[in-house]
């Protein structure tokens, strides 16, 4: 067995489904790389005696519900991860089915995420929205002509020119590709923009999606979008933390995205937090 360089990185816990066997893998890569890190080292840091690890290691027993904190910080786990190691936890011991499978929804939700870049030499492709719209489409219906088909499936519709034109740029930058049938289908299933894709072109496209939440108000009834607002008072560190929330509910609905296994509509999610005041000095009691 090859002795992993000491910068190696850990064993990716989203490839695993039972929580022990990636503690056994985070415990064989520890060993290689650290000769003190030993079965009576990591069961003094979750509490256990030595023996009982053994046998959680190997599947034969739970890990106690109050070793699971320090688990987590020994395996030098983020919140995101703690949050997937505590449902392969609730996984294991799992017998009603229904739970299981709502389980294995979190999973799939807390899951690592894959990305395309858009570089700026694509970046047209935020400069209409119908780019976006027609790439995610075609990974719900087939279509094998111009893209004319899955132009009219579009809120609002978009005319054959508008959507054979979109999907040629699409194709030709390769966001879309054909299969052997001549489908198209999106090569990624999440895009982003990179770093240094212009401002202002993404300035554009926000204002273009915005428009699009703002005529839905008219254009799709209630029981078919998700509109609301909430407006209150935080400090600038509080800002910084729904900041994060925001970022971390963008990438659970691309989790969940990735999951789905029957898809058959594209939606545009639009979460915005602005100021609607300035910030107050508050002023020293007397």
């Amino acid at each position: 067995m090859n002795t992993p360089a000491p910068n190696a990185p850990l064993p990716d816990l989203y490839a695993f489904l039972d929580y022990r066997e990636f503690l056994l893998a985070h415990y064989e890569h520890r060993r290689q790389i650290q000769k003190t890190f030993s079965y009576r080292f990591m069961a003094a840091r979750l509490d256990v005696d030595a023996g009982q690890l053994a046998h959680i290691l190997r599947g034969r027993l739970q890990l106690p519900q109050r070793a699971l904190s320090a688990t987590i910080a020994l395996c030098r786990l983020d919140e995101r991860q703690g949050a997937y190691f505590e449902e392969l936890v609730r996984l294991s011991s799992c017998k009603d089915d229904d739970e299981k499978a709502r389980i294995h929804e979190r999973l799939d939700a807390l899951r690592e995420v894959t990305i395309r870049q858009i570089p700026p030499s694509a970046s047209d492709f935020y400069a209409h929205w119908e780019h976006s719209t027609l790439r995610a489409l075609a990974g719900v219906l087939p279509e094998t002509g111009d893209g004319s088909g899955l132009g009219r499936h579009c809120i609002p519709p978009l005319s054959a020119e508008a959507a054979s034109q979109s999907i040629a740029f699409l194709e030709r930058t390769g966001l879309l590709r054909r299969d052997e049938w001549g489908r198209l289908y999106p090569t990624e299933t999440h895009v982003a923009p990179a770093v240094d894709v212009p401002r202002e072109t993404l300035r554009r496209w926000h204002d273009q999606v915005l428009m699009l939440a703002s005529e839905s108000l008219d254009r799709i009834p209630s029981d078919r979008r998700d509109v609301s607002t909430l407006t209150v008072a935080l400090s600038q560190s509080d800002f910084q933390v729904v900041a994060d929330w925001i970022a971390e509910f963008r990438r659970s609905i691309q989790a969940l995205a990735t999951a789905s296994k029957e898809p058959d509509r594209v939606v545009q999610s639009c979460v915005q937090m602005i100021p609607v005041s300035k910030a107050s000095r508050k002023r020293k009691a007397a």
